[in-house]
């Protein structure tokens, strides 16, 4: 009888290890996996000090067939603490305005639907992006926008 007790308590710590060494596996593999996407979330609800730059107003033909043009007033935000991007950026104006230009020039008159600006805006983002050195423009504002 004792051999049989003795064999059932070898059985029952024998699962209560395994039991315990799957959820510890599974806790550890929760943590593993998803620990990355926690930490992502949490950056990005990380609030930045806008500076703002005005780009004045454009006045662009699209590439409709009809004559259609374009006036929009652009302002770029970029993170205020960034001194060098601070300096670099007067001195780029011309060259991010034509990239502005180039831009939406090859756009048509649907291209700027209320639901298409936000595309436009990461578009215009990117292409200015590639022309600085210093940093980088975090968001786009604009101002007025009429399409004629």
């Amino acid at each position: 009888m004792s051999e049989q007790k003795g064999n059932k308590l070898l059985v029952l710590l024998v699962v209560i290890t395994l039991v315990l060494v799957i959820g510890l596996g599974i806790v550890l593999g929760y943590f593993i996996f998803f620990k990355d996407k926690t930490t992502g979330t949490v950056q990005n609800n990380i609030k930045v000090e806008e500076k703002i730059l005005d780009l004045k107003e454009f006045v662009v033909n699209l590439s409709d067939e009809e004559k259609t043009y374009i006036r929009i007033t652009i302002s770029l935000a970029y993170d205020k603490k960034n001194k060098k991007l601070d300096k670099e950026l007067p001195n780029k104006i011309p060259a991010i305005r034509d990239v502005v230009i180039e831009t939406l020039r090859k756009k048509t008159t649907s291209d700027f639907k209320s639901n298409n600006i936000d595309n436009i805006k990461k578009e215009l983002i990117k292409a200015i992006n590639n022309n600085l050195i210093n940093g980088e423009i975090i968001n786009i504002y604009i101002q007025d926008i009429i399409i004629q």
